[in-house]
C-alpha cells in the first residue's frame, strides 16, 4: 500500500519539497495509519511517497523528485 503525497510549487519562493515539514509528515503518518487500521492492512507492508513539483511561471515542468 503506498500513500502519495503530490506537492507542487510554481514560480513561487522555495521548492515544492521544502513543503513538506515534520508536522505534514505526521499528519501523513496518522491519516495512514488510521486508514490502515480501520481495514486491517498489515503495516509492514505500507510506504509514504513524495512527489515534489517545481514549475516555471508558464506552468511547464522545471524539476520533479520522488521520495
Amino acid at each position: 500500500m503506498v500513500f502519495v503525497e503530490v506537492r507542487t510549487r510554481r514560480g513561487a519562493a522555495g521548492l515544492a519539497a521544502e513543503s513538506v515539514n515534520p508536522a505534514k509528515l505526521r499528519r501523513m503518518w496518522e491519516s495512514a495509519l488510521g486508514y490502515c487500521e480501520q481495514r486491517a492492512i498489515d503495516l509492514e507492508r505500507v510506504r509514504i511517497d513524495v512527489v515534489a513539483i517545481d514549475l516555471d511561471s508558464r506552468g511547464a515542468a522545471r524539476s520533479v523528485e520522488h521520495f
